[in-house]
């Protein structure tokens, strides 16, 4: 179980991370924390898109020569701009290979994803068409049911009426 200063402590809270259920009492109340364990895919691409984000600043700061303590009536070494443009040019041409990657990748879910919506469209089209024909197959039913009664009440009231005639005339 732990204290309330326990939960204010981040070295406790990422030792805790481990389990999955952890009770606080405070004051009469109890508060159940619960923490979903990081999957490992997603640690894995926190950590290599944080590589990849020093990467380029590495590359300058690991080329980089040590300033050397002269005498300052020394002129000075005259910088190689030539080499940090050629590196400069270089990083920027991998990470634009790496956008490419990243924009062809999303092009490619933005395919599927519009492949999925116009299927599901069309299937629900057809459904609607069907649930449509479906309707209009009873009501058609029911309304020639309809029209069959009518016309037999009608002959039996036709009966009725022929029937009263004759003996209407014969009284």
């Amino acid at each position: 179980m732990a204290s309330t200063s326990d939960l204010k402590d981040p070295d406790h809270l990422e030792a805790s991370s481990n389990t999955t259920n952890e009770e606080v009492n405070s004051s009469s109340q109890t508060f159940i924390i619960q923490e979903s364990p990081k999957p490992q895919i997603l640690q894995d691409q926190l950590q290599s898109t944080a590589t990849q984000a020093s990467s380029p600043t590495k590359l300058f700061v690991e080329e980089a020569k040590p300033i050397k303590h002269s005498d300052p009536r020394e002129p000075m070494a005259p910088f190689e701009w030539d080499s940090l443009e050629k590196r400069y040019l270089k990083t920027m041409e991998e990470c634009e290979q790496e956008e490419r990657k990243i924009y062809q990748e999303f092009h490619d879910w933005v395919k599927v994803f519009e492949t999925w919506a116009s299927i599901t469209c069309v299937h629900e089209n057809d459904r609607a068409y069907k649930r449509l024909k479906t309707r209009m197959s009873f009501v058609q039913t029911a309304e020639e049911r309809l029209e069959e009664k009518r016309r037999h009440y009608d002959n039996v009231v036709k009966a009725f009426e022929s029937a009263l005639a004759l003996l209407g005339s014969t009284s």
